[in-house]
């Protein structure tokens, strides 16, 4: 910034008095074959700094998303009956307080149903959105085109097809691992004014000791089994240790790639193989990292991918004149 347009006290600045924090920014990228474009971030500026230096002479900018919004409204939503989550999340959008409200920004599967929601504003929203996801197992984040997306556990954990398989022809690096952080085989959860619902996964404490996640209570279940689903839920996907893939790298070396590093957003089920490490997974993307430099022309991507865990349900036994039944 050899002309300092960008310092935030230069009065000869074409943008003076305009470079304040929580203006809204995007960085966008163009195919430069296809013309697809992509926006990869878009949030708000949080600092504008100038470094002066004749050797420098440069401005940085860092931003952030609606997620440091959330984190400072505090929504109040009248109590509603008979709503899912997804519904209650875009109420806390939609709110006053938060004014979150074009819809073209919004991406929200419709999630477990809620007997009630309201809020009181006395939590931020995003408290309350995190106390909802919960209680649904989803996610929630902003994509990089700045979309407020809720995806509930059912569309994350259902059989699907992978968006795209991620080949040793495509990949610089990655770094597979299996890690002890964040193990859970003892879980409780308790429903307001119900019954806590302990799951225990014996031959994984044989294994790795009582790793005991977090106590959940919420009001956003209507029954006792709810809580006992959701508790099983989560000892049936962390009992074993975690397996992300790291620093798995894409840079834009082909038309083929540039078109993943635009397309690629995170939960995308994707799959990773390549045979000098032996390593073959499928699971969600769960990390994003951009870096961008010489002009643009350099463009290194680097994901970090959780293993999809697989499921089997036990239905028992079956007996003539018995109770259960398997019908289809």
């Amino acid at each position: 910034d050899r002309t300092a347009k960008y310092n935030p006290e230069t009065s000869s600045s074409v943008y003076n008095g305009q470079l304040n924090p929580m203006r809204p920014v995007r960085v966008k990228a163009t195919h430069p074959v296809t013309a697809q474009t992509a926006t990869l971030f878009y949030g708000y500026v949080s600092v504008w700094e100038h470094d002066p230096a004749p050797d420098v002479r440069q401005s940085q900018i860092e931003a952030i998303d609606l997620l440091e919004w959330l984190d400072n409204s505090f929504p109040n939503v009248t109590s509603v009956s008979d709503i899912t989550f997804g519904n209650a999340i875009k109420r806390i959008l939609e709110s006053t307080e938060v004014a979150f409200t074009d819809t073209s920004k919004h991406a929200l599967d419709a999630g477990r149903a809620l007997s009630s929601f309201s809020a009181d504003g006395t939590k931020s929203a995003r408290t309350v959105i995190e106390d909802l996801i919960t209680a649904d197992q989803g996610e929630f984040f902003m994509s990089g085109g700045g979309v407020a997306t809720f995806k509930a556990w059912d569309t994350l954990w259902k059989k699907a097809a992978a968006a795209t398989t991620f080949s040793e022809s495509l990949i610089g690096e990655v770094r597979p691992s299996a890690m002890l952080r964040n193990l859970i085989n003892r879980q409780t959860v308790t429903r307001s004014g119900g019954v806590a619902q302990t799951v225990n996964d014996s031959a994984s404490q044989k294994s790795y000791a009582i790793r005991q996640g977090s106590g959940i209570t919420t009001t956003y279940l209507t029954a006792d089994s709810d809580a006992l689903q959701i508790a099983q839920w989560i000892v049936a996907r962390r009992a074993t240790p975690q397996r992300p893939a790291h620093s798995l790298l894409v840079s834009n070396k082909s038309d083929a790639l540039l078109t993943q590093q635009l397309t690629r957003e995170l939960t995308d089920y994707v799959t990773v193989s390549e045979t000098l490490g032996g390593t073959s997974l499928s699971g969600h993307i769960v990390g994003i990292e951009h870096e961008i430099d010489m002009g643009g022309r350099q463009w290194r991507t680097k994901y970090a991918v959780a293993r999809k865990p697989k499921h089997a349900f036990t239905i028992g036994q079956s007996v003539l004149n018995g109770v259960d039944v398997i019908g289809f």
